[in-house]
């Protein structure tokens, strides 16, 4: 789900399926761009030759990544996310 933070702040909710994940870009950069769908099974399309490029100004939400380097950083970024989800690392928590 594409939606706001009660302080209005955007946020992305994935899930279930209903936000589409677009890649575009061209040499020195790359891009993913996030719009709402109707809800379906997640996963990647097998078939990227029916896959268009696409503009990051065509959607509510995009990331553009310059470098080849932040796009490994928020690569392992998801890794640990996925690790805290399956418990593998325990956040502590501040306490103030």
């Amino acid at each position: 789900m594409i939606g706001r933070h009660r302080n209005g702040t955007l946020r992305l909710e994935f899930g279930t399926g209903d936000i589409g994940i677009h890649i575009g870009g061209s040499e020195g950069c790359g891009f993913l761009a996030f719009a709402g769908q109707e809800p379906r099974k997640p996963g990647i399309p097998e078939d990227w030759g029916s896959v268009k490029s696409v503009f990051p100004d065509e959607f509510p939400v995009s990331m553009t990544f310059t470098s080849v380097e932040s796009v490994d950083v928020f690569i392992r970024t998801l890794a640990i996310a996925k690790k805290i989800m399956t418990g593998e690392i325990v956040l502590r928590t501040t306490e103030g």
